[in-house]
């Protein structure tokens, strides 16, 4: 078996090493929170904040851009078993729900579900795993991210649960559940049928490129190192020639960036509201919060309230992550050479053996 760029959107959570995977998933989860922070930040801001003078004003006291990166070293540690957790749980589930059934409908899984939504089911079920690890950090996050009297994440926990206890670092789990869930799910199936029609509609055959294992190469102590030279060039050489065969994955990520983004910005709008106050949640505080926005603002300033940054960092976030999850998929494979892939070394052995 050879490691080649055919394998890029076809791999399958059998086909996955889990050492790499998790070694890979952190790699790209802080290159993509160290990029995308910035945006986040002001759409937090945008959203809580009322005028955008206000909001420039704030940026400008606060220290200007260096401002909007408060936070973000917590938020980068503190969120990688949330994003771990999210990463396994779709790649796992959408395998299984894809896996045809063999004496039903050729359009159903073995479970008798409809495989052309399988992404949809993963993806909301990928979040909401997640969402116990993740809705706590985000809320740090976001308190540090306003022009607030906070010094640092010391102070924001010892606040936060003075307020209301635990249940503080949960405020607004219900609406952070279906407001996340609804941008995974349309996220993700806008995404998987948009990807498989670009890539019929594009024609990009992949080069004849392949990567030889170490173990069947010339042995001397300079090519049986792990990480030679030759390997790393190799592995960088068919990164980006499987940067060039994602061009359909890119294009499916942007679209499914924006349209995700607008599906759910009048719920992410009182979701931030109700997660930054500083007051005890009533009863129905979600819906109350929607009317009152709605009541004090205006239904449409209200609810496109923070989608500008939202929409410019939504959309450029989801042809990034789709490069980033193929990429993930792609070089966690089991047969691939580098850190320790050893597939056509294993088969080899066997042979001779036999």
């Amino acid at each position: 078996m050879t490691f080649d760029i055919s394998n890029l959107g076809q791999t399958t959570w059998e086909d996955l090493d889990m050492n790499k995977l998790l070694i890979f998933s952190t790699l790209a989860t802080l290159v993509e929170n160290s990029i995308m922070w910035p945006m986040w930040a002001m759409k937090t801001r945008q959203q809580v904040q009322t005028g955008a003078v206000t909001h420039s004003l704030s940026v400008r006291r606060m220290g200007g851009l260096r401002s909007l990166y408060k936070g973000f070293l917590f938020y980068a540690i503190a969120s990688l078993p949330a994003y771990l957790t999210y990463i396994g749980t779709y790649t796992y589930t959408k395998s299984a729900l894809s896996t045809p059934s063999a004496d039903g409908p050729v359009e159903t899984s073995k479970g008798s579900f409809p495989l052309t939504m399988a992404p949809m089911a993963a993806g909301i079920m990928a979040d909401a795993a997640c969402l116990i690890l993740y809705i706590p950090v985000e809320i740090v996050a976001q308190r540090l991210q306003l022009p607030t009297r906070y010094s640092g994440v010391q102070q924001v926990l010892t606040d936060m649960w003075r307020e209301d206890g635990l249940r503080t670092f949960y405020r607004g789990f219900g609406a952070t559940l279906v407001t996340s869930c609804i941008a995974s799910g349309v996220w993700w199936q806008t995404y998987e049928s948009l990807k498989s029609f670009f890539t019929m509609a594009t024609t990009f055959p992949p080069p004849p490129l392949e990567i030889v294992s170490p173990s069947s190469a010339p042995t001397s102590s300079t090519s049986s190192s792990l990480f030679s030279v030759e390997l790393v060039l190799d592995q960088v050489s068919e990164l980006f020639a499987a940067i060039r065969q994602s061009l359909p994955h890119m294009i499916a990520g942007l679209f499914a960036g924006g349209l995700s983004a607008l599906a759910t910005n009048p719920l992410d709008v009182a979701k931030t509201r109700l997660q930054t106050q500083h007051t005890k949640p009533g009863p129905l505080t979600f819906i109350r919060s929607l009317n009152t926005i709605i009541q004090q603002e205006g239904l449409w300033q209200s609810f496109l309230r923070g989608f500008a940054p939202k929409l410019v960092s939504s959309a450029p976030l989801g042809m990034l992550s789709s490069v980033m999850y193929e990429g993930i998929l792609f070089m966690s494979r089991k047969d691939n050479p580098m850190l320790g892939g050893n597939t056509t070394g294993r088969e080899n052995a066997s042979d001779k053996e036999m």
